[in-house]
């Protein structure tokens, strides 16, 4: 079996899949037998690091020559190659994210052996054309910076400098500025990194230890939607508690005392920020929601608890009365969604195996 990563680039909707089992290879596929093909082999270790720019693919590779820089392929063999050694020689420049902004790839860089400080790069794939970005700000300033999230035509961007602590900024790429978006946390140096980030309302929502945040881009539009605890109920750090449900965030809040979790939704405004259903999923071994997905304006989600049946298909209206238990296929609830059609793994197997022991016992008679 080989391990494969896969991306979506540009508007032909290709998939370029890197296959590690022994030789890392590039390959692209338009979704057919006939458009699938190897691009090239690569000499390289892939880091599964990844933006695509229109039809062009990013990536971090290590080589060892070079160490880990940024590779760019347009889906040709002659058109796979590194862009730039940021970080000249065996050194890696240790690239973090890649986060793809108009035409450009924005990203984390180290530029020195001496520390681990990484500056904040753009690159439209040419080496000429690859260069860190101009933040505007003091010299003293020395930040560490990582690429975030696009959000509107600009960046959001986690750095790190003497006066505010670690926080997030947005950057304008077009006029070369970035601007302090808020002082998230106080406590952590590494607290306020933006998470679980999710698009809802011509928002932005991100997730810190102090709690849900929400932004329009702008300092005053940034404002704290769910204190991080509040009344012994947390905030989840956990991409799969949190699904975009038409202009609504839904998210799932732990109940640390009474050991379950609740459904709640927002629109971005503290007032309309409500629970949705208490007391939904009980603690659990194993992670008690998965695949919340938007399915024509309704949340799907698979739950998962204690005793038997163990997973369930739920839905969610948005209201109490409207989130309810669909169904308890086995193992597997939630497979794949693909426009409005919910794709069950179907029961056949344990039929099977049930014919299967009943011919057993009979032989055994």
């Amino acid at each position: 079996m080989s391990d494969a990563s896969r991306v979506t680039t540009g508007k032909l909707k290709s998939l370029i899949t890197l296959d590690l089992e022994y030789d890392s290879a590039l390959w692209k596929s338009g979704g057919t037998t006939a458009t699938t093909a190897k691009v090239t082999n690569l000499p390289f270790q892939y880091t599964g690091v990844t933006a695509t720019v229109g039809n062009r693919l990013f990536m971090r590779c290590d080589k060892n020559e070079h160490g880990g820089e940024l590779w760019t392929s347009d889906g040709t063999a002659a058109g796979t190659k590194m862009v730039k050694d940021i970080l000249p020689g065996e050194e890696s420049s240790d690239i973090y994210e890649l986060v793809a902004v108009g035409n450009e790839v924005f990203f984390g860089a180290e530029v020195s052996t001496d520390d681990t400080i990484r500056r904040l790069w753009r690159s439209d794939g040419t080496a000429a054309g690859t260069v860190e970005v101009s933040l505007g700000l003091p010299a003293d300033f020395n930040p560490d910076a990582a690429a975030v999230a696009e959000f509107d035509g600009r960046l959001l961007a986690h750095i790190a400098d003497p006066v505010h602590g670690r926080e997030p900024w947005i950057i304008d790429p077009a006029a070369g500025k970035a601007t302090f978006l808020a002082d998230l946390e106080d406590l952590d140096f590494l607290a306020s990194m933006p998470r679980n980030l999710n698009f809802a309302n011509d928002l932005l929502f991100f997730t810190t230890g102090e709690g849900l945040w929400r932004t329009d881009g702008s300092a005053v539009g940034t404002t704290l939607v769910y204190q991080g605890i509040v009344n012994h109920r947390e905030i989840i750090n956990n991409p799969d508690f949190y699904a975009t449900v038409g202009k609504h965030l839904y998210f799932f809040i732990e109940d640390v005392p009474n050991d379950h979790y609740e459904l709640w939704r927002t629109d971005g405004a503290v007032a309309t920020t409500t629970l949705v259903k208490d007391d939904l999923v009980r603690d659990t071994w194993v992670e008690p929601v998965k695949s919340m997905t938007d399915v024509n304006g309704v949340l799907y989600f698979t739950r998962f608890g204690p005793g038997r049946p163990r997973s369930q298909l739920w839905r969610s209206d948005g209201t109490p009365a409207g989130t309810i238990h669909v169904a308890t296929p086995h193992q597997h609830p939630l497979r794949a969604i693909v426009g409005d059609q919910l794709d069950h793994r179907h029961r056949q197997h344990r039929l099977l195996r049930r014919h299967r022991r009943r011919q057993r016992r009979g032989a055994l008679a």
